[in-house]
């Protein structure tokens, strides 16, 4: 009954000249309103979801699970692999979302002057919120990507009224928030009017960030202080990291000082510090390898292997369960891998997340 009503519903928005891809799902009370429609292939919108926009552009393999509602003065635009789940409300003069972002539920976005003009929002790639995320964008917020915003973190654009006269001095703010590439903010951080996080940097649960802060550190405490710098790995010490948690889940065959191979349920993942392909080609005939996990890829290829390239987070080749478990430990550790053109990743599912216990119809 439910495909039954599905496939009615899309045929409606079809007729109205939205495009709608192939194994789109919507369920029960789904409001899709808009000038201009665009839904990719095998997106899934559970009960009660309400997008509203001038437009809206929805890539493959979104997930918008029920009760979830997302209004927009201008556009919504959502990349590829974008996952929402229940009880979500995201308002915003325009919301405009890379690839592959993970938001959990009761995430709220809007609050006070959300349908200003510049009450935008901006998330690069890659980027995971945590449940009950609060983000006010009175004036732009932008996340650029590769990040993570913890549980109950709350982000402000603005900071006045609630009766505090400025003529007794009280401060009345609107600026701007940006969260740089490669940010962890852990659970209950509060982010002030005016802030930028740089680069690489990580913010202890509950602190408190009044102003901007540098990258690469670690932040702490009330009020936010400096706790420490980070300092990159050497390529030896990272190699052990990354061949330590392979371990984890396969069994070692051989291990040099160079070379690593690791059988995973009958495929072999071969991990190098430096890669050539006379020397991959050997190692490969000799253990059969599907997987190549090296520091620095020269683009030079080796039929029926994936590469996947440390130094620069790319992935090259054909996706297989032993690429993705791989692709989901180097998550783990912060490596987060670039689709390349030629790897399509396993679908995104509702179905699959449902069984799994991760999400809700």
């Amino acid at each position: 009954m439910k495909n039954i009503l599905s496939f009615i519903r899309k045929i409606e928005y079809i007729f109205r000249g939205y495009k709608i891809g192939k194994c789109v799902f919507f369920g029960k009370n789904v409001t899709l309103k808009a000038d201009k429609i665009v839904i990719g292939d095998y997106c899934f919108f559970g009960d009660n979801v309400k997008i509203v926009a001038e437009t809206i552009n929805i890539q493959e393999q979104c997930l918008f699970f029920s009760n979830t509602s997302l209004y927009a003065n201008k556009e919504i635009i959502f990349g590829k692999r974008c996952k929402l789940s229940k009880n979500c409300t995201w308002k915003a003069n325009s919301i405009n979302v890379g690839n592959e972002l993970w938001a959990n539920r009761n995430i709220d976005v809007g609050g006070g002057g959300w349908n200003n003009p510049n009450g935008n929002l901006i998330i690069g790639n890659n980027v995971h919120i945590g449940n009950n995320v609060h983000i006010n964008v009175c004036e732009p917020v932008v996340i650029e990507g590769k990040s993570g915003i913890g549980m109950e973190c709350m982000i402000f654009t603005h900071s006045s009224g609630n009766g505090q006269n400025i003529f007794y001095g009280y401060p009345s703010l609107a600026l701007p928030v940006t969260i740089k590439q490669h940010v962890s903010l852990y659970s209950r951080v509060i982010i002030a009017p005016g802030v930028t996080v740089g680069e690489g940097t990580t913010v202890g649960a509950n602190t408190f960030v009044g102003k901007s802060i540098m990258g690469y550190a670690l932040f702490g405490g009330n009020p936010c202080v400096l706790l420490k710098e980070f300092s990159p790995l050497t390529i030896d010490e990272g190699f052990e990291f990354v061949s330590n948690e392979i371990e984890k889940f396969t069994i070692k065959i051989l291990k040099s000082e160079n070379i690593c191979i690791y059988d995973y349920l009958g495929e072999y993942i071969a991990l190098l510090k430096e890669y050539n392909k006379e020397e991959g080609e050997i190692i490969s005939e000799k253990y059969k390898i599907k997987v190549i996990i090296c520091y620095q890829h020269n683009n030079t290829f080796i039929d029926n292997i994936t590469f996947f390239d440390l130094k620069n987070q790319k992935v090259f080749g054909h996706s297989s369960s032993t690429s993705e478990k791989v692709r989901d430990v180097l998550r783990r550790l912060g490596i987060i891998i670039e689709i390349h053109d030629s790897y399509e990743p396993t679908r995104l599912s509702a179905k699959n997340l449902i069984m799994n216990n991760i999400e809700e119809s």
